[in-house]
């Protein structure tokens, strides 16, 4: 198996959950007990998505059976295909799922891109080329210099989207993110709190805020990840499917970030390392 596929699960599993989760613009982190009553929890459980016909949510529920085998290209055919029909309710979360969890290369994310260039008008293209190009710095970035083309090159597809798809956070997250590991801080920041107003019940929208306010403000940071926790916590507990070695890193993550705010370590890149491969990476789809 591929060196990346650990990697891409760990970080798909988390969109594989939270991508089901309600979006509550004005509701605060779900209580344990307002989690039983939330759609999605359960992977594969039929849920109320009210802005999908019957047929899109039996082709959601195939995509996702798909999700769940590992059958990621199944994954994206069938989401994209849904996406063409109607971006709601998670589908264009479940694209971004399906793709994070192929781990694309930079040549993928060239690809991608090509695509999305000929074809300037077709929103979907430029979501998944800026996605895609997100994911291949993260996964595979070699080099500084290599990561911050990549992200550079995220920012510059998902700005394509707006205003048309700024109802969905999964936007807001990766602008925030690509944008944060080139050193905009002040854009971050307003970006990943759209981000959060927008999936205020979405682990992941902490966790991103954790990494882009672990400089600036660490004991924010540090609540963040608490928040991540315990909402992955509680889902898992109503039946979603988490990950072990994820949760574990992530208190190891925050185990750190208690010894910087102390004075007791430096900072260190937590969440975005540079990586350093020993041998070529895997054939490509």
């Amino acid at each position: 198996p591929s060196r990346l596929a650990p990697l891409a699960l760990c970080l798909a599993l988390v969109f594989a959950t939270t991508g089901l989760f309600a979006q509550q613009p004005d509701a605060s982190p779900l209580t344990e007990e307002e989690t039983h009553h939330a759609p999605g929890l359960a992977q594969g459980v039929a849920v109320d998505r009210p802005g999908l016909t019957a047929e899109q949510e039996a082709r959601y529920q195939t995509g996702l059976r798909a999700y769940q085998e590992h059958r990621y290209q199944d994954a994206i055919r069938t989401y994209v295909a849904l996406a063409r029909d109607n971006t709601c309710c998670g589908v264009l979360g479940m694209v971004v799922a399906s793709y994070a969890s192929t781990a694309p290369s930079p040549s993928i994310a060239t690809r991608f891109q090509a695509e999305a260039d000929a074809a300037p008008g077709d929103l979907l293209k430029q979501f998944i080329a800026g996605v895609v190009s997100h994911y291949a710095a993260h996964h595979s970035g070699r080099s500084r210099e290599e990561k911050s083309r990549l992200y550079e090159q995220c920012i510059r597809y998902l700005e394509r989207t707006r205003p048309q798809y700024e109802f969905e956070p999964r936007l807001f997250i990766y602008l925030a993110v690509s944008n944060f590991r080139l050193g905009h801080q002040r854009e971050a920041e307003a970006l990943i709190e759209r981000a959060v107003t927008l999936a205020r019940n979405d682990p992941d929208a902490y966790y991103c805020r954790a990494e882009i306010f672990q400089r600036s403000n660490i004991q924010r940071s540090i609540d963040d990840i608490d928040t991540y926790l315990r909402m992955i916590a509680v889902f898992e507990a109503r039946g979603a499917r988490g990950d072990p070695g994820k949760t574990a890193r992530v208190r190891s993550m925050r185990e750190h970030l208690v010894k910087v705010s102390r004075g007791e370590a430096s900072p260190t890149e937590l969440f975005d390392p540079v990586q350093n491969f020993n041998q070529s990476r895997p054939p490509e789809e």
